[in-house]
């Protein structure tokens, strides 16, 4: 066998001599396995360096990227913050002495109670009256402990030290009884028919805006003939509990100079707002 079959032929290594001696080593021209390695390695390093450049690149957008977000957050958590500050009523505010008996502490099943209904009678009304603690739920709030509160009218027994203001269930409890009267016109004595139209969509307004705003959520059971409310059970505010808080802080406990105590009215100035052509009411809240 030639042995030349073990290498590969003249074609690809070409020979040069260095002379034209005989005995002049013959060298191939090139090496294309070195020189193969060669250029791969280089193209190995090119890649490598543009890999770490690009990765170096990544990195400061991420870092950069992380930094912007980080930035934003705290700048957001510094409003929120300020905002929380704002709104934050201290310790000793009103809110935080009456909080305590406005807890759902109790759990009440819905019963028919009819006495609260039909005509107005001395019976009807005296067991409507009784859901109203004296004063009509007006209180005094110390002017101290109101700065967070709305601005209100200063309390006829402390005008230099407290403000009155009306606890809003019974308020609304107030409305609910007047339109009860407004369902008997004849019964309503007292007011202008145009004010009695006034009032009782006032109330009507009114009411609706605390039920959505409360917005109970029970689950009650139906009948064949529809939902009645009764016989579910509710989580409610200890009732009790407020009437007492009112009681204890009305601001009528003693009568100053023409004075008789807090009453809950709608006087002809809350018609600014109101289109007595429509009977629309002004909104509240």
């Amino acid at each position: 066998m030639d042995t030349r079959d073990d290498f590969q032929s003249d074609k690809d290594f070409p020979l040069e001599s260095s002379g034209s001696d005989s005995n002049s080593t013959l060298l191939p021209r090139t090496d294309p396995w070195i020189h193969g390695n060669y250029r791969s390695e280089k193209s190995s390093r090119s890649c490598w360096r543009a890999a770490a450049a690009n990765y170096r690149i990544w990195f400061l957008v991420l870092i950069n990227t992380l930094f912007f977000l980080t930035s934003i957050g705290l700048w957001a958590s510094g409003k929120f913050t300020a905002k929380a500050e704002e709104c934050h009523c201290d310790s000793d505010s009103w809110e935080s002495m009456f909080e305590p008996d406005l807890q759902y502490t109790s759990r009440v099943t819905f019963q028919p109670h009819a006495y609260f209904g039909g005509p107005p009678s001395n019976k009807t009304d005296e067991m409507w009256k009784r859901l109203s603690p004296p004063g009509d739920g007006i209180v005094e709030v110390p002017i101290a402990a109101a700065k967070n509160l709305p601005e209100s009218l200063p309390a006829p027994n402390n005008p230099e030290t407290a403000l009155v203001y009306g606890v809003s269930v019974f308020h609304q409890l107030h409305c609910l009884n007047f339109l009860r009267f407004a369902y008997y016109p004849s019964s309503v004595t007292d007011m202008e028919p145009e004010e009695v139209v006034f009032h009782r969509d006032h109330c009507l307004d009114y009411i609706r805006q605390a039920l959505m705003c409360h917005a109970d959520a029970t689950f009650e059971p139906l009948t064949s003939v529809g939902i009645n409310g009764m016989g579910a059970t509710h989580q409610c505010r200890d009732f009790d509990k407020i009437f007492s808080w009112a009681y204890e802080h009305r601001s009528d406990k003693m009568h100053g100079s023409g004075y008789t105590g807090g009453k809950v009215t709608h006087t002809p100035g809350d018609r600014n707002d109101f289109d007595e052509g429509v009977h629309a009411g002004h909104v509240h809240g």
